[in-house]
C-alpha cells in the first residue's frame, strides 16, 4: 500500500503544479467574477494537498523523520476538499463520458457562444471533449484514490505526525 501510495503521488506532482499555476493565473479574474471562487479554491486545495503528500513521502516516509501535527492537519483537510472535489468531477465527467448527445449537445453550445477557428469541424471538436473527459476521469480516480490512501498513510504511520 505504502508503494502505490508513493508511485501516485509522485504521478500527480506534475498535476499540482498545474492545478498551482492555474490557480495563480485564474485568482485576479475569480476576485472580479465570485462565481469562480469556489472552484478556484477547489483546485488550490488540491493542489496544497498534492504537495503536502509529496512532503510527508518525501520528507518522512522516505527519510522516516517527523513532519509534525500540522502538516497532518494539512492533508487532512485539503483531502476532504480534494475528496468532494473530484468526486464531483469524477461522476460529471462520467455521466457525460457516457452519454453522447449531451456530448453533441455541449459542443453544439459551446460553437454557438464562442468563435472556434473554421479548420476544427464538430467532430474534431466532440473528440477533443471526449479525450478531455477521458483525461479528466481518469485523474480524478486516480485522485479519489490517493485521498483513501491517505487515510491509511496517516494511520499507518502515526509516529511521523507526532
Amino acid at each position: 500500500m505504502t508503494t502505490l501510495y508513493k508511485i501516485l503521488t509522485y504521478l500527480l506532482v506534475p498535476v499540482g503544479l498545474l492545478f498551482a499555476l492555474t490557480t495563480a493565473l485564474l485568482f485576479a479574474a475569480a476576485i472580479q467574477n465570485p462565481q469562480l471562487l469556489l472552484g478556484l479554491f477547489m483546485v488550490a486545495c488540491t493542489a496544497i494537498y498534492i504537495f503536502v503528500s509529496f512532503y510527508i513521502v518525501v520528507g518522512g516516509i522516505n527519510q522516516d523523520k517527523p513532519v509534525g501535527v500540522v502538516t497532518k492537519k494539512w492533508l487532512i483537510a485539503n483531502g476532504i476538499v480534494t475528496g468532494v472535489y473530484c468526486g464531483i468531477l469524477f461522476f460529471t465527467c462520467a455521466s457525460l463520458t457516457m452519454s453522447t448527445e449531451n456530448m453533441n449537445e455541449f459542443v453544439t453550445m459551446f460553437t454557438n457562444n464562442f468563435k472556434r477557428p473554421e479548420e476544427i469541424s464538430q467532430d474534431q471538436m466532440l473528440g477533443i471533449l471526449k479525450s478531455s473527459l477521458i483525461v479528466a476521469v481518469v485523474l480524478s480516480f486516480l485522485l479519489l484514490v490517493h485521498t483513501l490512501l491517505s487515510i491509511r498513510i496517516v494511520k499507518q504511520y502515526q509516529h511521523l505526525f507526532e
